[in-house]
């Protein structure tokens, strides 16, 4: 029988294996599972529709900067204004030339840096004549050795030429030698526009919007409801001494100027209180009253129309008896007759040549300067003027032409112009679906609203004309600047605008017109009721309102909400009342007019009912009405429209650090976009004088409104962003 064999016994297999053999597998059992579990939790996380984190450099950044804004411990559902704008409320110093900070002022800055950084620059032998131009302004402006010697001289000499500002003249001053008529001609000459008293502009006839026409509207009152209130307003009381101290500085005696300047004061006060309030001016129907030349005449015989509006606009045009001005306000000439027979010459002369030196103060010396800077910081809060290079470059960049052709030519993100065009064709693919579905429209105005929809027209950053050097060059062909006259280069592109305005009153209207749609260097958007379209700057295709490299719904509920905002104002309280081609007519039925109405009125109730507790003055509800009707359907429809695009293209990554959904980030970028901080100053002015709400309430009412924010954030019943009560009009 053979010898059994003796089996030696292996060690176990892990005990064979090294030390670094055993920490390498051990680390590799660990990232397995730990792969596991990752590939669980995104399993979970895609059921529940969240989505995977974007790590992208565009993502981190975008991350980064709502974490700059947004409270974390801050509750959306009872205050989301200050739980998306919370870090920055608190973090955020005003500076002393500013009344405020804001998303929208952060761009402007930051447009403002780049278009500096151009105009400083050396005239250089190869700069187009726009160029020339813009640079030449720069210098004029920058020229502040010429400005501090010789501007004060000029500008009294320029008055003596005009006939005299009878507060500093003293009793040489005769007034038989006055009639206002007369000076208002000479005004004309300057580049002043003599719209102190009467207020005459070619604009786009509102009945038949293919052409031009003349328009006679109310005086332009700035701050009109503080100086409807006159010296009971602190502001008021601030502004004549402003007036007083001015008129000193020009050579009035003290005394003088105290007792002639209250009564100016006073005057200016009688006028407020004749123009009608901006609230009350939304049917635009009562503001349709074409008059031939004689019929103006006949109703208001104390002002020689024919010649008056010959004398403005000679050389370019000349009107006839027959031809037609549209009365907008009647009842203010109506009233303007009796107001100027009551008013002394001399009060009446040293109004209007205030009217111009108020205007033209911050193109005289730092003395002047200054003392407006103490009516600022009454009104605004603003306790220092910004830097002189910022205010030089803000002055160019209302050369509109000249400084939009420099801003795109040097700093326009084409991919912008093509990604923002999508956006808008669908945000108003949205709002075509909004007014088929609507119950309270009956069939014929639906056919209407649904034609002007798909008509409105889009222009998109800038018109392909401002880089036709050309085109440009023929433009500014009869304009001039010289950088030694600053005062100079002012009134020379006055009437060089006036005269771009009054060659049009002979020509159709082309919509399209490039020249109208170059004002591009600006951090805004609008839309046109005469042209039915709507316009986006390129000034405003940028940072917190569009970047390409952040995910879509931030994108969309930044810049998306402002397309949907445009595009309602074609429906809004004045804007509906517009038709498809951009004409006064009234298309609606009346039970449709009256569903408008009242859903218009709950809006108005809604925001009218909100007082701002900063200044204790409740909002003006029935003034914001179209901006609050635009702002709460401009949101719901980015909001769809995004909502669509996912169908379409998939989910999108979530942002690293913030545990919020896309739906979620999508509220927040609509907060983030309105953030700011504001002194209380303007604040109040806000609230009395502006067409829109302030900015908490351009956030927190639309969303309290929208059930699909009620959804996403899973607000309760009795949160204070879900009330009982909702108002929707789109």
């Amino acid at each position: 029988m053979p010898e059994p064999t003796l089996k030696i016994q292996n060690p176990p297999w892990w005990r064979r294996r090294s030390r670094t053999e055993k920490t390498l597998l051990i680390v590799t059992a660990v990232l397995t599972m730990l792969i596991i579990i990752l590939l669980a939790v995104n399993l979970i996380r895609l059921n529940e529709g969240c989505h995977d984190i974007c790590l992208t450099p565009g993502c981190v950044k975008t991350a980064a900067q709502v974490l700059e804004k947004v409270d974390l411990n801050a509750n959306p559902c009872e205050d989301f204004y200050n739980f998306a704008c919370g870090n920055f409320i608190k973090n955020t110093a005003i500076p002393d030339d500013k009344a405020m900070i804001s998303s929208f002022s952060i761009v402007e800055d930051e447009v403002e840096d780049l278009m500096q950084s151009i105009l400083k620059k050396p005239i250089a032998p190869t700069d187009t004549k726009p160029i020339v131009l813009a640079k030449t302004l720069y210098q004029a402006c920058m020229n502040t050795r010429e400005i501090e010697a010789n501007s004060v001289i000029k500008f009294k000499q320029l008055m003596k030429k005009l006939g005299g500002w009878p507060v500093i003249e003293g009793p040489d001053w005769d007034e038989n030698e006055f009639e206002w008529l007369a000076t208002s001609y000479k005004f004309m000459k300057t580049g002043m526009t003599p719209d102190m008293l009467l207020n005459i502009v070619v604009e786009a006839d509102i009945s038949n919007s293919s052409r031009y026409a003349l328009f006679l509207d109310q005086i332009d009152v700035k701050l009109d409801k503080i100086k409807r209130n006159g010296f009971n307003e602190t502001v008021f009381q601030a502004f004549y001494e402003f007036m007083t101290k001015v008129a000193v500085v020009f050579g009035a005696d003290e005394h003088t100027a105290a007792e002639e300047m209250r009564q100016v004061a006073e005057f200016i006060v009688t006028l407020a209180r004749i123009t009608v309030p901006a609230e009350e001016r939304h049917n635009q129907s009562l503001e349709n009253n074409p008059m031939t030349i004689s019929e103006l005449e006949n109703r208001y015989s104390y002002v020689p129309w024919l010649e008056y509006i010959n004398t403005m606009l000679k050389p370019y045009h000349k009107v006839t008896p027959n031809n037609t001005v549209v009365v907008k306000i009647p009842q203010y000439y109506d009233k303007l007759q009796d107001v100027l027979r009551n008013t002394p010459k001399r009060t009446l002369a040293n109004y209007m040549f205030w009217s111009k030196i108020q205007e033209y103060v911050t193109y005289l010396n730092d003395e002047l300067r200054n003392l407006e800077l103490e009516v600022y910081k009454v009104a605004f809060g603003i306790d220092k003027r910004p830097p002189r290079v910022k205010e030089c470059t803000q002055l160019c960049i209302r050369l509109y032409v000249a400084s939009g052709a420099l801003f795109v030519k040097n700093f326009f993100n084409e991919k912008a112009k093509q990604e923002v065009t999508e956006i808008v064709s669908n945000v108003r693919d949205e709002f075509i679906k909004a007014l088929k579905t609507v119950d309270w429209m009956d069939d014929a105005t639906k056919k209407q609203a649904l034609e002007k929809a798909e008509a409105i027209h889009l222009h998109m950053a800038y018109p392909d004309e401002l880089l036709d050097e050309k085109k440009l060059e023929k433009y500014y062909e009869n304009l001039t600047l010289d950088s030694s006259d600053y005062l100079g280069c002012r009134l020379n592109i006055s009437l060089f605008s006036d005269a771009v305005d009054y060659q049009e009153l002979d020509k159709l209207l082309d919509k399209k017109d490039w020249r109208h749609h170059s004002y591009v260097a600006l951090v805004q958007a609008f839309y046109d009721k005469n042209e039915n379209s709507i316009e986006f700057l390129a000034g405003i295709l940028r940072n917190v309102f569009f970047n390409e490299t952040k995910p879509k719904y931030m994108n969309y509920g930044a810049i998306g909400h402002i397309v949907g905002h445009e595009i309602t104002h074609g429906f809004d309280d004045v804007g509906r009342q517009y038709n498809t081609e951009g004409n006064l007519v009234n298309w609606w039925e009346p039970k449709t007019k009256e569903a408008f109405d009242s859903k218009a009125r709950c809006i108005i109730d809604q925001y009218g009912n909100i007082t701002e507790p900063e200044v204790g003055l409740n909002l003006n509800g029935g003034h914001t009405q179209g901006e609050n009707i635009a702002d709460n359907a401009g949101i719901k429809l980015a909001y769809l429209a995004y909502k669509e695009w996912v169908k379409r293209n998939g989910p999108e990554f979530v942002l690293p650090g913030l545990p919020f959904t896309p739906l979620q980030m999508f509220w927040i970028s609509v907060g983030n976009t309105w953030c700011s901080v504001e002194k209380n100053e303007i604040l109040k002015l806000t609230v009395l004088q502006e067409v829109h709400a302030p900015n908490r309430y351009r956030v927190n009412v639309p969303l309290m409104n929208s059930k699909y924010f009620i959804e996403d954030f899973q607000c309760g019943d009795n949160s204070k962003m879900n009330p009982k009560h909702k108002c929707h009009v789109w």
